[in-house]
């Protein structure tokens, strides 16, 4: 394929007929399918491209189940699933993030930033109920102990307060990049018919199964919402998910902290090392709460 993926998965397949009926109109649904060697074109290196030059970086691989990103973007369903034809898999249902530029999955920014951000103490304001108050500022302690306890595991004497985090990691020109894919490996068993060239009794072709390890980008999955009562059957919505196995870089372009004395109190290297352990865990993207978005 070695083409525009972000177009491939959005734009329908123009291979079938456009008539006013929208059930007659496809989408791509086998970006699955695809090697990872046969969706890149070999000759662009993507860490050539998404690379900051003056970041600080780190990988993280997903695991099982994979990773989602970006599902809250628009990709319904154009056609009923043809029940009589075992090989008809439904439409992807669920939207993905993908670059502009490059077509290629990447974790934004805005999401990296995000997820991070939620581990910090929150915002008390003033308008909020007595309870409320003291229920959030518990929990912001609780946060405070969870990042100090980071930092010290991490060897980095430095320790952070209700009055100094947001300065410290979020302000002072603190930049958030794009998280790329550097590595896919092997990670989806295949089967294969193999034609031996031989004939049996009745003259057909002899095939064998022959199992090949292969390196995929995509895979895909469902979910089963029970929207039609919990004693009927469900209707399973597919969805597009990074498969387990592929190696995201996760940069940012970090500046140390000083006191007012100008002596370096936290180094970009410790502030990577508790944005790392962050990542590691609580994951990203969508669907975390049954796995999804976790990281080694």
């Amino acid at each position: 394929m070695a083409g525009n993926i972000s177009h491939y998965h959005y734009v329908q397949n123009k291979s079938y007929p456009s008539p006013s009926n929208k059930n007659q109109i496809l989408w791509h649904n086998d970006l699955n399918d695809y090697k990872y060697e046969e969706l890149i074109d070999k000759d662009f290196d993507p860490a050539k491209y998404f690379a900051h030059p003056e970041a600080i970086s780190f990988p993280l691989k997903t695991i099982y189940p994979g990773l989602l990103i970006g599902s809250g973007y628009a990709h319904p369903a154009l056609k009923e699933i043809d029940t009589d034809n075992k090989n008809d898999t439904g439409d992807f249902q669920l939207g993905f993030f993908f670059d502009h530029t490059t077509g290629l999955p990447v974790i934004p920014a805005s999401s990296v930033k995000g997820v991070i951000k939620t581990v910090f103490p929150s915002e008390i304001k003033n308008n909020y109920p007595e309870e409320k108050k003291k229920l959030i500022n518990k929990k912001n302690e609780s946060k405070l102990k969870y990042i100090n306890n980071i930092l010290s595991e991490k060897n980095v004497n430095f320790a952070i307060d209700e009055d100094n985090w947001e300065n410290v990691f979020f302000e002072r020109k603190q930049v958030f990049l794009d998280a790329y894919i550097t590595g896919v490996e092997a990670n989806t068993t295949v089967l294969y018919k193999i034609d031996t060239k031989e004939k049996d009794r009745s003259g057909k072709s002899v095939f064998r199964n022959e199992q090949r390890e292969e390196k995929h980008l995509f895979a895909d999955d469902y979910i089963t919402p029970h929207t039609k009562g919990i004693f009927k059957n469900p209707t399973p919505i597919r969805f597009l998910k990074i498969a387990p196995g592929v190696t995201f870089t996760f940069q940012f372009k970090l500046v140390e902290y000083k006191g007012e004395n100008g002596n370096v109190l936290l180094k970009p290297e410790g502030i990577k090392e508790l944005f790392r352990q962050i990542l590691l865990d609580f994951g990203i993207g969508a669907k975390r709460n049954v796995g999804y978005g976790q990281f080694i």
